[in-house]
């Protein structure tokens, strides 16, 4: 199968479909030439790399000419002066999910991390 640079029935026209430009070729066809080949990007998103992305999630998170870290979001501000609003922040701009008392409490209490 080859994707082939004029349609099927040889008439160009502006709304001619992909499948009008796949031809199959013998077993037999001697290929005479090279061609370009190009390829189209189906998710535009593809071209965003991985450190712009991770960027872009801490956009709410902003450093002052001391040196203090606040967190901003709908016209207010809060420092992060400490672990758990650097937490918080840091969960606002991840995502996480949230669960009620009630679905909470089906897990079994255990400690990860620290002593």
């Amino acid at each position: 199968m080859a994707y082939d640079t004029y349609p099927q029935d040889s008439q160009f026209d502006t709304n001619s479909p992909d499948e009008e430009f796949v031809k199959k070729l013998a077993k037999s066809y001697k290929i005479w030439s090279a061609h370009r080949i190009w390829l189209t990007p189906i998710n535009q998103s593809i071209n965003i790399s991985l450190i712009t992305k991770l960027k872009s999630m801490f956009q709410k998170i902003v450093r002052d000419i001391h040196g203090s870290f606040w967190f901003i979001k709908d016209n207010k501000k809060q420092k992060l002066d400490g672990w758990l609003s650097l937490t918080g922040a840091l969960i606002d701009e991840v995502g996480c999910k949230t669960l009620s008392d009630v679905e909470l409490n089906k897990f079994t209490n255990f400690q990860f991390f620290g002593k």
